[in-house]
């Protein structure tokens, strides 16, 4: 069975502006961090065949890692990038999941953000994803505004 989050946003930025968030490791560990866990590192690579890296600590102490390779970049419009995820959450280990983030303007300053997080193996891993990345993206659009 494989599963798919799909969310549609409308950020109050520029579509320059959400396409570098998604590209500087800096940015990221601001905002591309889920629940209540914090930043530890990031580092990027950002073109098409590079490697990303995030890694964030939970409460708990666990530590959570998000890795892959980008596949499709088309600047201020497009990334498509592998997902993995390594730590103790065991519904998520081991899958290689496909993330989709298309951008289009909405007007001058306002971006329709279209996120699709897809071949995601169990229903239980659909969940966890579709509660993680609304706070991300509303962690995004707070740092843009």
């Amino acid at each position: 069975m494989t599963g798919t989050v799909a969310l549609v946003r409308r950020i109050e930025a520029p579509c320059a502006a959400v396409f570098r968030a998604w590209a500087d490791p800096a940015t990221l560990r601001r905002w591309l961090v889920p629940g209540d866990a914090v930043s530890i590192a990031a580092a990027v690579d950002f073109r098409v065949g590079g490697a990303y890296r995030i890694e964030t600590e939970g409460r708990d102490g666990a530590r959570h890692v998000f890795a892959g390779r980008y596949r499709e970049l088309i600047p201020d419009r497009l990334i498509v990038k592998s997902w993995t995820y390594e730590g103790p959450a065991r519904i998520l280990c081991g899958m290689e999941t496909l993330l989709t983030v298309a951008l289009a303007p909405i007007g001058l300053d306002a971006t329709e953000l279209r996120l699709t997080h897809a071949r995601i193996g169990s229903e239980d891993a659909r969940s966890a994803y579709l509660a993680d990345w609304p706070g991300c993206l509303d962690d995004l659009q707070c740092l843009l505004q």
